[in-house]
């Protein structure tokens, strides 16, 4: 779920880096987090505390592994109650699991914050349409408002996520429009940390699993928020750590630094490579199949994330087809698994992710 992609020498992988650069358009809009004359009348009400301080219903994180244990840095930055944080660790080696078990356990430990800590465990990786619909499907199973999907590599600055949960639950109450939302990362880390609705389940649906391992899946779910009933937000003054760096800034994510600029010379790394990269080819080829030849080329001009917002829509919305496919019968929450990417993730089982 990693937005931001591969400035490398493979061909497909510097055109996706593009794309998912400028694949966020709502930071053109003005920023209603960023007005209080909007909020401050709510804010000073008798029923603010009841009605906006409320828990953060869920985070959910879902990984493979995590060499510089940023997980455990993720859990340790809730400084703000949340009902349930859901953890899934996907990967095929078992002493692996156990370590980030192991270390997210002990970085609950003392956090009143966290109100309940859940594991799913998984012996392969799943990809990251897998890691947000896990986020989804949670919202569904436990009839949740709303959620939090995080990268592991996300951490929390003192007090903002009690800014987007303030922000969240005022438009979750205010606006039957809001189904998705954004912080303050920038730069290829959009998706990294996604606020999800209810509502964005009910009428956009889950993640299509068929862009597998990573990358398009992003670029998929935002051409069908664009022809959905709902809009975005992004609450700006919301600054997350990202990896190494200040979320605002340019960021490489640990498995592209890993597979592509600094990479073990070992046999293991160059089979993970090979995967992921045909991987992604075939995950570019099936975006375009199913939203129209060059639709890539087509928000790489102009900027992506869903662009309807509650003051209308941008001209650059238009172009893909109205329905995957370009077929009339299927509506936005349609896809099928197809038997590659069910063979390619088999496959993908019997190769080590460090």
């Amino acid at each position: 779920y990693m937005s931001s992609f591969i400035m490398s020498s493979n061909k497909c992988c510097k055109i996706y880096w593009l794309i998912s650069l400028f694949f966020h358009s709502l930071a053109k809009h003005p920023n209603y987090f960023d007005q209080p004359q909007v909020l401050n009348r709510y804010y000073n009400s008798s029923s603010f505390k009841k009605n906006l301080d409320q828990p953060v219903p869920l985070i959910s994180v879902s990984l493979n592994t995590d060499p510089k244990s940023y997980l455990s840095r993720l859990l340790r930055s809730i400084d703000y109650p949340v009902n349930f944080v859901q953890i899934q660790i996907g990967n095929t080696d078992s002493h692996i699991v156990q370590e980030i078990l192991s270390k997210a356990k002990e970085a609950q430990l003392g956090n009143i914050n966290i109100i309940q800590l859940n594991f799913t465990i998984l012996d392969y990786n799943p990809g990251s349409s897998y890691g947000f619909n896990f986020c989804l499907r949670t919202i569904s199973n436990l009839d949740l408002s709303w959620g939090i999907a995080l990268n592991y590599d996300i951490a929390f600055y003192p007090g903002i996520l009690r800014r987007i949960s303030r922000a969240v639950e005022y438009y979750w109450k205010h606006d039957e429009q809001f189904g998705i939302g954004f912080t303050s990362l920038c730069c290829g880390g959009f998706y990294s940390a996604l606020i999800v609705t209810k509502r964005l389940l009910h009428e956009v649906g889950y993640f299509d699993e068929n862009f597998y391992p990573a990358y398009y899946e992003d670029d998929d779910y935002s051409v069908r928020v664009h022809l959905s009933t709902l809009h975005a937000r992004q609450f700006n003054n919301t600054p997350l750590i990202h990896g190494e760096v200040d979320g605002s800034k340019t960021y490489i994510s640990g498995l592209v630094d890993l597979l592509f600029y600094h990479p073990p010379k070992t046999k293991e790394i160059d089979i993970w490579r090979d995967s992921f990269q045909r991987g992604v080819k075939r995950a570019g080829e099936y975006f375009n199949e199913k939203w129209g030849k060059n639709t890539a080329k087509k928000l790489n001009e102009k900027g992506n994330i869903p662009c309807k917002t509650a003051e209308g829509i941008n001209s650059y919305c238009q172009g893909t087809y109205l329905h995957p496919f370009n077929q009339s019968s299927y509506n936005i929450t349609y896809w099928v698994m197809r038997q590659e990417v069910m063979d390619h993730i088999q496959r993908a089982k019997n190769i080590k992710i460090l």
